[in-house]
C-alpha cells in the first residue's frame, strides 16, 4: 500500500506538482484544492473507523462555503451555461501553464456544488490531532481561487501552515 492522494477540482495526476513535499507511507494522505477536502473526509473517517493514518497533507486547500449565495450561483450558473469556458477561465485563474496542461480533467456540476458549500470542521481537524496525525497545510499567497485569510485564520490556529510568498493556487511562482 501506498500514500493516498486527492486530486482537485478539473484535476487528475498533478500529485507530481508537490513531490518534494510529499511524504509516500502508506498512512500519508495529501489532496490539493479540493483534493485536500477529501483528504480530510478520508483521513477522520479512517480514524472513525480506528484505522491507522501518519500525515495529512493540505495542498492549497480551497475555502468558499463562507462566500455570498450570489457567488455561488454565478459560479454555478456560469459552469452549467458554458463549462467548457468555465473551465479554461479557472485554468487560468489557477495559473495553469502551457506545460502543465496535462494535468487537466473535465470538473463536474457535482464537484463544484461540494466546493462551494463545504466547510471545514475545527471539531474533525482537532480529532485527527488529538488520534495523532501530523497535519501540514500549504498555501500560496497570490492564489486567487480561494479566500486566502479565511484559510490562515481557520488552520493557523490549528496545525502547521507553510506560506508560499509569491506562489500561485498550484503552489508555482507566479
Amino acid at each position: 500500500m501506498k500514500m493516498r492522494f486527492f486530486s482537485g477540482f478539473g484535476f487528475v495526476n498533478e500529485s507530481v506538482l508537490f513531490e518534494e513535499w510529499l511524504l509516500k507511507g502508506a498512512y500519508d494522505v495529501s489532496g490539493f484544492s479540493m483534493g485536500a477536502i477529501k483528504a480530510i473526509e478520508y483521513a477522520y473517517n479512517e480514524i472513525l473507523q480506528q484505522r491507522r493514518i501518519n500525515s495529512l497533507l493540505l495542498f492549497s486547500p480551497c475555502m468558499l462555503a463562507h462566500k455570498s449565495l450570489a457567488f455561488k450561483r454565478l459560479q454555478l450558473s456560469s459552469f452549467q451555461k458554458d463549462p467548457q469556458s468555465y473551465m479554461d477561465n479557472f485554468y487560468q485563474e489557477v495559473g495553469l501553464s502551457a506545460q502543465l496542461e496535462r494535468f487537466k480533467k473535465e470538473g463536474s456540476l457535482e464537484e463544484l456544488e461540494f466546493l462551494l458549500n463545504y466547510k471545514y470542521s475545527d471539531s474533525i481537524i482537532r480529532l485527527l490531532l488529538e488520534k495523532g496525525v501530523k497535519i501540514e497545510v500549504f498555501i500560496g499567497l497570490k492564489d486567487k481561487i480561494t479566500d486566502i485569510q479565511a484559510l490562515l485564520e481557520f488552520f493557523m490556529p490549528l496545525v502547521q501552515v507553510w506560506q508560499f510568498k509569491d506562489c500561485n493556487h498550484l503552489l508555482q511562482k507566479s
